[in-house]
């Protein structure tokens, strides 16, 4: 479901106060005291890379990616950023953190599910942006209570850049819920590009 920037804030809190069910939404793990106001956790794949290396940087599509997700991103005022060690998963969040003026924070690839399990414990109110890797969006998102749909082998598909998932998070018998929204609709971004770090 492709949403304009406008009705991305609406949609979340609707689904908040009334819950909105993602195509496949499960129960979620959380504890059984529940925040008044549910943890916002977006979670997106890195933008495209420039080149095969292990730790490419974005291509120019990727950088243009990033400035996109931060335009879309940018009004829910994201209090925690976080991204994986490698430069494109950084370079995706980078433009957002900026605008923020928030810092990304670094967890390591391989601990997925320990990430997820540190956003399970997010304060209430919290919003929080996560990058990671196509074998990693669908860890995440089903440890935080909704399973991703259209996958490949259990991965995200290679050419899938744009998907972005928006998880309200479940507690108790209350379900996580997300909405799907995508990246790949060229818009003209209102976070303008500085260098890229």
């Amino acid at each position: 479901m492709l949403l304009p920037r406008y009705a991305l804030l609406t949609t979340v809190a609707f689904c908040t106060l009334v819950g909105c069910t993602g195509t496949v939404p499960t129960k979620s793990p959380r504890a059984s005291q529940c925040p008044v106001v549910p943890p916002v956790v977006v979670v997106v794949r890195h933008a495209e890379k420039a080149n095969d290396d292990s730790d490419s940087a974005l291509s120019e599509r990727g950088r243009a990616r990033a400035l996109r997700l931060a335009s879309l991103l940018k009004p829910m005022a994201a209090s925690r950023i976080f991204a994986t060690e490698a430069k494109r998963t950084r370079e995706t969040v980078a433009p957002l953190a900026e605008a923020l003026g928030a810092r990304v924070e670094v967890r390591p690839a391989k601990d997925a599910e320990g990430l997820a399990r540190e956003l399970l414990a997010l304060p209430s109110g919290t919003v929080a942006v996560v990058a990671h890797h196509s074998n990693t969006v669908p860890k995440i998102t089903h440890v935080l209570g909704a399973d991703v749909p259209r996958l490949e082998g259990g991965n995200l598909a290679h050419s899938a850049f744009g998907r972005v998932f928006v998880l309200v998070l479940g507690c108790g018998e209350r379900k996580s819920t997300f909405i799907e929204l995508d990246t790949d609709t060229p818009v003209e971004p209102d976070v303008k590009p500085n260098e890229m770090r």
